[in-house]
């Protein structure tokens, strides 16, 4: 059997229930909640019987108040899954702001595009992938009434590392360690109020620049041009169906 304790929900939050609001004046008691518990850490493996990593994340989407993630990789494969639940997050009054880097031209321009179409959210690109070196995978779920959340681990936001890849990622909680939560707000904090470390990601500004610094990293790994089209990542409409592939 498992020895995470997925199933009994703490009295913490059975407390919160009935006074604790969230964007659009949805009660917390009626809210998809995560599996994994509020009061108490989590190690997510990936092993049969666990609770799915990106099931999580979508129910965690879902309860939040504000998001914010620090990822070297932002994979579109990796956000389809969740792009449901961000857009009724962000259209609910939500905030999200996403860190991530052009390091090895792994991110996805499509990605990185889609996200910065949605309300109330904020994207920061690291260009620096010489001198600097991001590898941090942390996503911050804050909540009142001391229920916020965090998970850090290996996992960048890409389909294999959340739904099949060999991926430790450690749920820790603000009942339980609410200053290292507090660490990971400020430093993050620290990152995206920093442009020597990120920049603000304007895609009318930025648009073209981001597909140069993917193109130029993905052409220094692989030794030859691997080019995104601008001109087809123009093509891409808010309205595009976002329904989330298969998990395997």
């Amino acid at each position: 059997g498992s020895e995470m304790c997925i199933r009994d929900r703490p009295p913490v939050l059975l407390e919160a229930a009935d006074s604790t609001l969230v964007p659009a004046d949805q009660v917390w008691s009626k809210v998809l909640r995560p599996a994994s518990s509020f009061s108490q850490t989590t190690l997510f493996t990936g092993a049969q019987g666990e609770p799915s990593l990106v099931e999580e994340m979508r129910r965690e989407i879902a309860s939040a108040t504000e998001i914010d993630w620090l990822v070297s990789f932002v994979k579109w494969s990796g956000l389809n899954p969740l792009l449901n639940a961000l857009e009724e997050f962000t259209h609910r009054g939500g905030k999200l702001r996403v860190a991530t880097t052009t390091y090895m031209g792994a991110t996805d321009a499509k990605a990185i595009l889609r996200l910065a179409a949605l309300p109330n959210t904020e994207i920061y690109v690291s260009y620096d992938s010489k001198t600097t070196r991001h590898h941090a995978k942390t996503y911050i779920f804050r909540r009142p009434n001391g229920l916020s959340t965090a998970y850090t681990g290996s996992a960048n936001l890409s389909r294999a590392a959340l739904s099949y890849g060999l991926e430790w990622t450690v749920k820790i909680t603000e009942s339980t360690e609410p200053e290292v939560l507090d660490r990971m707000n400020t430093i993050f904090e620290a990152y995206v109020t920093d442009p020597e470390r990120f920049e603000r990601f304007d895609p009318e500004r930025d648009k073209d620049r981001f597909i140069e610094a993917i193109n130029e990293a993905r052409a220094s790994k692989d030794g030859k041009k691997t080019v995104v089209s601008s001109y087809h990542l123009s093509l891409i409409h808010i309205s595009e169906p976002t329904r989330p592939e298969p998990i395997s």
